[in-house]
């Protein structure tokens, strides 16, 4: 399936600006430059200004404006399949989205993206990634961290805390990781539960994670889940 070209730009302003001309006051956070922290003061443009309200409104445009890959010729803006839109906005539209896919379809970046745009524009919300492997939630939280880094430095929230098994915003924001083998990813409250290899998950543990996660997620209009399930291993246990 082909990609198509992207229609909007980034105004030629906000291209290549060096953090000392727009940072008026800020300390980094443990000495990462990618990282703001504390109550930091930008040198706001009316260009900046309009491009995150665009941003927050339009995770399509922040998507392919602000999200980079790494190609064989080196970094550069993705370009999202037809698919990756239609899921991107599924996720925006839909409060429960199961996702059958095959792997290296580009799902998890897809996810990403989500997760990043959603931490990012909306204040006090709550990430969990929870998979049948901590090592596998830690996988998708990486390239969360590493996709927040790579955004320009005035259109990221401070940074609270920055660990391995999670990270906390200024704009109160957050994303936890856990495995279903831990108590943490059942007793969470989140806005967004992502979980990754279900088809893997122990069928006691699911049952334990779905009976907290649920009742939460159906009461509240602003939480969601997203289910992801690969297609050959869903073939597989039918066939069994």
């Amino acid at each position: 399936m082909g990609r198509k070209k992207k229609t909007l730009d980034t105004p030629s302003s906000l291209n290549n600006l060096n953090t000392e001309d727009i940072l008026v006051d800020g300390n980094f956070y443990k000495g990462n430059e990618n990282l703001l922290r504390g109550n930091a003061q930008i040198k706001w443009t009316p260009e900046m200004i309009e491009e995150i309200k665009l941003c927050a409104k339009k995770v399509l445009h922040f998507a392919e404006e602000y999200f980079f890959i790494v190609t064989e010729e080196g970094k550069e803006k993705i370009t999202l399949y037809k698919y990756q839109k239609q899921l991107l906005k599924a996720f925006n539209n839909n409060r429960f989205n199961v996702v059958l896919s095959s792997r290296q379809s580009g799902k998890t970046t897809t996810i990403t993206i989500y997760a990043l745009w959603m931490v990012c524009f909306q204040a006090d919300k709550r990430i969990t990634i929870v998979a049948n492997k901590e090592d596998t939630a830690k996988e998708i939280f990486a390239r969360i961290k590493m996709s927040f880094e790579e955004l320009p430095i005035w259109m990221k929230p401070s940074v609270k805390s920055w660990r391995k098994d999670g990270f906390e915003l200024e704009n109160g924001s957050r994303i936890t990781v856990a495995s279903t083998s831990t108590s943490s990813a059942r007793g969470s409250t989140s806005n967004l539960l992502i979980i990754d290899e279900m088809a893997h998950c122990p069928n006691e543990l699911m049952k334990e994670l779905w009976k907290s996660a649920i009742p939460i997620i159906s009461s509240m209009k602003n939480h969601s889940l997203l289910s992801l399930v690969h297609l050959m291993v869903l073939i597989t246990n039918f066939l069994n």
